[in-house]
């Protein structure tokens, strides 16, 4: 039986690592305009509190779009240190590149959705990947970090 935790409870649990590991935090967030985006949003803006005020940038994208490059440039320019990426594989990866491309060094987040190591870090590239914080719950099996793990080599057995 599967087990994925709500997307607001995702979002409370980025909003409290924020605020207890980023001092002064300036946060702009990239969200899927729909359900799964705008739940997470409400997580995360609950989980802020009384500073909500620290999101300096809030920007919604469409599955349809072709990328959200202007996006992560518009949250650089608000002056965002912490990107919240509340996106699909896809769309992560785009962030994580552009981040790079741009030479920005935000504390960044990614969803557990976005948190597969082949979908999402190959895609953008693992030697840009580095120090990216997830809500990832699970052993993803296709990250070498788990190839010793018996759990792993029975399932891919």
């Amino acid at each position: 039986m599967g087990f994925q935790p709500c997307y607001q409870i995702e979002g409370r649990a980025f909003a409290q690592h924020v605020l207890s590991t980023q001092t002064d935090p300036k946060i702009g967030i990239v969200y899927q305009n729909d359900d799964f985006g705008r739940d997470v949003l409400k997580g995360f803006k609950d989980g802020l509190g009384a500073k909500t005020s620290a999101i300096v940038a809030e920007l919604s994208y469409e599955t349809a779009d072709p990328t959200i490059d202007s996006q992560v440039v518009r949250c650089k320019s608000a002056g965002a240190n912490v990107f919240m990426s509340m996106t699909t594989p896809k769309f992560a990866a785009q962030g994580i590149k552009k981040i790079a491309e741009l030479g920005w060094q935000p504390a960044h987040y990614i969803g557990n959705n976005a948190s597969s190591a082949g979908s999402t870090l190959k895609a953008a590239g693992f030697d840009v990947s580095k120090g990216i914080i997830s809500s990832a719950y699970l052993k993803d099996p296709v990250d070498a970090a788990w190839d010793s793990d018996p759990a792993i080599q029975k399932w891919r057995a």
